[in-house]
């Protein structure tokens, strides 16, 4: 065989491979957008499933947190470990600012009265699904560009490459 045809054949194997990369991160990145969403909304799903059991049962902190360690789908927020509903372990994928109010609501929220309790439990519930919805948004729209750009960025790779 010709060493020119090897080469021209090497360039096109390497061209494909970095283009399949540049698809593969772009889908990671993906991967990423949509693992935050679904991190937040568990978090909103946890805080409605405890004002659901609160609004029916006058139930502590701890009780609540037994009950939500049953449901496998809290599981990956860490409620395993958690002892008290001030040291649940929120998702760094929520801002920071909004990780503080919930700490402050959860702090207050052992000395409330039931009802406040419960009212304090469906704020955070409406609160972090209406961020879920925006984490949700950008993983949409992450999941439209990121592959797309990541092809692009891997056909450029290879075109200053050759």
């Amino acid at each position: 065989m010709d060493t020119a045809f090897l080469n021209f054949l090497l360039r096109c194997l390497g061209t494909g491979l970095l283009v399949a990369a540049g698809g593969a991160g772009g889908m990671a990145a993906c991967a990423h957008k949509k693992s935050a969403w679904q991190e937040v909304y568990a978090v909103s799903r946890l805080f409605s499933y405890m004002q659901q059991l609160l609004a029916y049962q006058a139930l502590t902190g701890e009780e609540l947190l037994q009950r939500a360690k049953s449901y496998p789908q809290f599981t990956c927020l860490g409620v395993q470990s958690c002892t008290r509903l001030e040291t649940l372990p929120l998702p760094d994928t929520i801002v920071p600012s909004l990780r503080e109010e919930i700490r402050s609501d959860l702090q207050q929220l052992s000395m409330a009265p039931r009802e406040t309790a419960c009212r304090t439990l469906q704020h955070l519930a409406t609160v972090c699904e209406e961020a879920a919805v925006q984490k949700e948004k950008e993983a949409q729209m992450a999941e439209k560009l990121w592959p797309r750009l990541g092809i692009c960025l891997g056909a450029l790779a290879a075109i200053l490459m050759w």
